[in-house]
């Protein structure tokens, strides 16, 4: 498979003089186009950071980031604006869904921010909402749904676009024991349905098992050559 994502040397210091937290240090990171990988970590490894940086949400003080062979830290705020939009899905911890939009109208909103709002569109969000289990709702309202179908809805809203990579934060770190497995045997069709390329960050080894691969973080640095952790 092509590298669909490269990681160089990345590192980002927080604080000044005697308070200095180096969250990411000297970090490298490898994804094959179609993988799905688990990145582990304690609370202040660097996890999120890192997944901040790929994001184009926190820039990195030093070190590369190609994506799709596209280096991120050449481009200006409206061209990474555009990747974040286009290239990058997002399933966040808290859903972070609008209380004023539909089900549907939640999944389809990428595509309308970037301008792809149309008939293929639709009829994708769709298809999502019937590969998820939410056609029965699409038309309702997130204050009407429960915590997993939320989330249910959060991972088809990430794959409208057809993002060439999608960065999940502690996708279940809301939900239920039982909600939890739900959602995550979802993101693991999704990854295999779709060949989709995923990032999940977790501090749950049982989670991270799920990954096709499993790279561990600690103070900042990866364990083991090149993000080539033990799966």
């Amino acid at each position: 498979m092509a590298e669909l994502l490269c990681v160089k040397d990345l590192t980002k210091v927080y604080g000044k003089r005697g308070a200095v937290t180096r969250a990411l240090d000297g970090v490298d990171l490898s994804l094959e186009a179609g993988e799905y990988v688990g990145i582990m970590g304690a609370s202040g490894s660097g996890k999120t950071t890192l997944l901040n940086c790929i994001s184009c949400y926190t820039p990195a003080d030093s070190g590369s980031i190609l994506l799709d062979g596209v280096e991120l830290a050449r481009l200006k705020e409206d061209e990474l604006a555009g990747v974040r939009n286009r290239k990058l899905g997002f399933v966040f911890q808290d859903f972070l869904l609008l209380d004023g939009l539909s089900v549907r109208e939640n999944i389809l909103l990428p595509a309308i921010l970037s301008g792809r709002i149309n008939s293929t569109a639709e009829a994708r969000a769709d298809q999502l909402c019937d590969v998820f289990g939410i056609g029965g709702i699409r038309n309702k309202y997130p204050a009407e749904i429960s915590g997993g179908e939320k989330q249910r809805t959060a991972v088809a809203r990430a794959l409208i676009n057809h993002p060439l990579l999608v960065l999940a934060d502690e996708p279940t770190g809301n939900l239920d024991s039982k909600t939890s497995q739900d959602v995550l045997s979802l993101m693991k069709i999704t990854s295999q349905k779709f060949a989709q390329t995923m990032v999940m960050i977790t501090h749950n080894e049982e989670i991270a098992q799920l990954a096709d691969r499993i790279v561990r973080i600690e103070d900042g640095r990866i364990r083991g050559k090149g993000g080539e952790a033990d799966a």
